[in-house]
């Protein structure tokens, strides 16, 4: 897969810390995350240092309010490791002014003195730049909470990090680097849930993902994030919830999922994403809230989903998808509320559901007809509830003997349940249908309409 060309973006300048300005796209496309740096970050910021894919040093940009200390705390798994403490010269040269070295893994805890420092903002803060290194090995850095603090209510002072060749933690409660907009990362050991949780993240310049092998919640929380790098992502198998409620992305760089076999959640909940990338998902086994609350998605034009055993949920609450492709659901399992709150959908291709149990997937969706729907011996829920928009549904059953079938919260014709009636098989045992009664179809049927059900064995409610 190739990589995906990034689109530039209107002119936009930050002139100072806050607020943050969010560029508009000059065409639709993801943007280029260096574009998206160099256009919101902050002018009164310290420079950041270069880092490449040479071992050896983490920076971090650290904002104290004037006047006030702030706790830095770090976990250390191994290796000796330098801490300094300085400020970048107009080059983006690191200065240190304080140095402690740490030959033991452990939490240690600094605390950082605005007084120390002559850097301001505009929003008065004072800025320390963050030097880590070490000489040997590859420690785990993790940016952690104070000692004794478990609460959810501590906000690291980091601001910015850029990191060459090391493992470090960035994502989760535990670090809460909840003011942390930009990230550049280069040769790195990814963690589990590489970004999650980290609110204030903007654009992630530079991510070396070659070699990772689950991408799980990487930027999953990442409420402000609106650009990242193409990723390589070939060797992942992986993705589960990697953006959920990402709410800000509206288009992201082309994906390889050649090698994955589960997507469950990957996009849920990201509203203002547009449309999918690039991605090949003929591997994927498990689609189950792969695009659920995807509000601002209207169209969807090729999804290859042959291999997929598990649909729950898939594209639940997408209220303003409006077209999906066909979808290959023969060896489908489940598929419980596949299509629910789908209010824009109108129409689907034919489905597998021969392999399913429960057949409950169009809840509240904008589903006009359901033509020849598969049942087979397997079936053991029936329901069409809260489907206002169906005008007409019938069933093409094979071997099955009835279960409870529920029309609650519809309005179908007579003319429609007639339809139904006739579609369906003789039955052992009594089942009970519920009719629906909004437009008052179920109360103008006649004796002889309802016969056609009552005869074959089934019960009228």
């Amino acid at each position: 897969m190739t990589n995906t060309p990034f689109f530039p973006l209107s002119q936009s300048n930050a002139q100072a810390s806050d607020p943050i300005q969010t560029p508009s796209p000059a065409q639709p496309g993801p943007l280029n995350p260096e574009v998206v740096y160099n256009q919101t970050r902050p002018s009164d910021w310290l420079i950041m240092p270069a880092v490449s894919n040479v071992p050896g040093n983490i920076y971090a940009l650290v904002l104290i309010p004037q006047g006030a200390q702030v706790k830095f705390p770090l976990m250390i798994s191994s290796s000796p490791v330098r801490i300094e403490f300085g400020h970048t010269d107009s080059s983006g040269s690191f200065v240190s002014t304080r140095v402690v070295s740490e030959s033991a893994a452990g939490t240690v805890e600094y605390t950082i003195d605005a007084s120390d420092f002559s850097h301001l903002t505009s929003d008065a803060h004072v800025q320390c730049m963050v030097r880590i290194s070490y000489q040997s090995g590859q420690p785990a850095i993790y940016f952690t909470r104070p000692a004794g603090d478990s609460s959810l209510s501590w906000i690291s002072p980091v601001r910015e990090i850029a990191a060459n060749v090391c493992n470090i933690s960035l994502g989760g409660y535990i670090t809460a680097l909840k003011h942390m907009r930009y990230f550049t990362g280069y040769g790195f050991v990814p963690p589990f849930f590489m970004f999650k949780d980290n609110i204030s993240l903007i654009a992630v310049r530079h991510l070396d993902t070659e070699g990772w092998n689950d991408a799980s919640m990487a930027f999953c929380g990442c409420i402000s994030l609106i650009a990242i790098p193409n990723l390589d992502l070939s060797d992942v198998y992986q993705f589960g919830e990697m953006f959920k409620g990402c709410i800000s992305l509206e288009y992201l760089p082309a994906m390889d999922l050649t090698n994955c076999w589960s997507v469950q959640s990957l996009f849920e909940g990201c509203s203002a994403l547009k449309e999918l990338p690039e991605m090949d998902t003929s591997a994927i086994q498990d689609f189950r809230s792969f695009i659920k609350d995807c509000i601002s998605i209207k169209t969807i034009e090729e999804l290859d989903t042959s291999n997929g055993t598990d649909f729950d949920e898939m594209f639940s609450s997408c209220i303003s998808l409006r077209k999906i492709p066909a979808i290959d659901t023969s060896k489908a399992v489940s598929m419980t509320d596949m299509f629910k709150s789908c209010h824009a959908l109108a129409a689907i291709p034919a489905l597998h559901t021969e392999r399913i149990y429960d057949i409950d997937l169009f809840e509240d969706s904008g589903i006009t007809a359901l033509v020849g729907l598969p049942i087979s011996s397997r079936t053991q829920t029936l329901s069409f509830e809260n489907m206002k928009a169906l005008t007409r549904v019938t069933l093409s059953c094979n071997g099955w003997d009835g279960c409870d079938i529920s029309f609650e919260g519809t309005c179908l014709s007579r003319e429609a349940y007639v339809e139904f009636f006739q579609s369906l098989p003789v039955i052992n045992s009594p089942y009970t249908i519920t009719l629906g009664d909004i437009l008052g179809g179920a109360n103008m049927l006649r004796a002889e309409d309802r016969r056609i059900a009552t005869d074959k064995g089934w019960v009228l409610d």
